[in-house]
């Protein structure tokens, strides 16, 4: 979204905006679900960047949550499909990158990204790969607590929304 932002500035000034105007703009951009939207309740903070994965990305993603300000940092992360011969090595480095992010808890959901359990595991990282999205949700209703953030991506195959819808109906109803 940086490059994207970045264009957005660069044509805005081409166009005799000033930079309060496009810093304005930028500042008012509502994300879509899936495309890096922050929902935000009153006890935690939740990342949905389930649309789109590839290991640039992805590692983006881990980077930017590892400074996330919370309690404790829990990632959801599926598949990167379409990689073909690549698809071993990628999920396998994103365990390491994973591990090397500062995750309290990675849960996994996948056949690819059971990979990316193991080695995240192997690095002391507290992981649970989830063979549903029941599985998956239930996984972090039990463990996110107030002050807690999820980063949910994977490739838009994998249907993390899925999850997600569970996991948000699942929470207000606990609420209740």
């Amino acid at each position: 979204m940086v490059y994207n932002a970045l264009a957005a500035a660069a044509v805005g000034r081409i166009y005799g905006l000033s930079i309060e105007e496009i810093k304005r703009g930028i500042e008012s951009l509502e994300t879509i679900r899936g495309r890096f939207k922050m929902i935000e309740t009153d006890k935690f903070l939740v990342v949905d960047d389930c649309y789109n994965a590839n290991p640039d990305s992805m590692k983006a993603a881990l980077a930017m949550f590892k400074d996330f300000p919370c309690k404790r940092r829990f990632a959801l992360l599926g598949d990167m499909l379409e990689l073909g011969e690549l698809s071993r090595e990628a999920h396998e480095e994103l365990g390491r990158l994973a591990a090397e992010s500062g995750l309290y808890c990675l849960i996994t959901y996948g056949e690819q990204a059971k990979r990316t359990a193991v080695v995240a595991a192997a690095k002391g990282v507290e992981t649970l790969h989830a063979d549903s999205y029941r599985e998956a949700a239930d996984a972090l209703l039990s463990r996110v607590q107030p002050g807690d953030a999820v980063l949910v991506k994977a490739s838009h195959g994998m249907a993390l929304e899925k999850v997600l819808d569970i996991f948000y109906e699942e929470h207000k109803e606990a609420e209740v």
